[in-house]
């Protein structure tokens, strides 16, 4: 049996994976609405401008992999597990 945040977990994965910001957006607020974390999937996109990061400039230094969006030039920093 499927729940709602199951349905919604599978709808917010197919539009972050649509690779444009306006999905990327949509896909951010059905996780906030319907209580659900993220994660790694939130490695795919911007935090700033939704602009998806596939192409984006990365560097690993050390435990942390910089990321630099190549839209809006923000930069971000994720630690290695």
């Amino acid at each position: 049996m499927s729940t709602k945040k199951e349905k919604a977990l599978e709808k917010i994965k197919e539009l972050i994976y649509e690779k444009d910001s306006k999905s990327n957006k949509q896909a951010k607020r059905l996780a906030m609405k319907n209580n659900i974390k993220l994660g790694k999937l939130r490695r795919e996109f911007c935090q700033n401008c939704f602009h998806s990061l596939d192409k984006s400039q990365r560097r690993i230094k050390g435990e942390y992999i910089n990321t630099i969006c190549e839209n809006c030039g923000k930069k971000v920093r994720y630690k290695i597990h």
